[in-house]
């Protein structure tokens, strides 16, 4: 489910290039990557689609830490957190854990942890912009 309460499956999200944002409401470097999330998700409007995937088993919490990372594309969770089916097939093991999919469907980078500029500098070795 999604921050406005629709059922959601990452298959049918599309986009040029999809990155799966791993995230939880308490960790401190994912609350550390919201800024840079907030500028890629404006700058590479035409050629990507951000996907949060909370690891928060509480609701009120997931959506408290949409609002205050100022969360503008889909957020999905399903209340399972690291236990969830999503976790399990993209091999979540930490977070934050980045998974980018090219137009074809096909993982092409996936790292873990967050360094400031770290996911701008991934995306722009991996996607050419219009």
């Amino acid at each position: 489910m999604n921050q406005n309460d629709k059922n959601v499956k990452f298959s049918d999200i599309k986009g040029e290039y999809i990155l799966i944002d791993c995230t939880a409401a308490y960790c401190g470097h994912c609350i550390q990557a919201a800024d840079e999330l907030v500028e890629i998700n404006e700058s590479y409007s035409d050629s990507l689609t951000i996907v949060s995937f909370s690891q928060d088993p509480k609701k009120e919490v997931w959506l408290k830490s949409l609002e205050r990372d100022k969360v503008a594309w889909n957020s999905i969770w399903d209340g399972n957190g690291r236990y969830s089916e999503t976790s399990i097939k993209y091999g979540i093991q930490g977070i934050p854990t980045f998974v980018l999919i090219n137009p074809e469907g096909i993982i092409i980078d996936k790292w873990t942890c967050y360094s400031k500029g770290s996911i701008n500098n991934r995306l722009e070795k991996k996607i050419v912009q219009k």
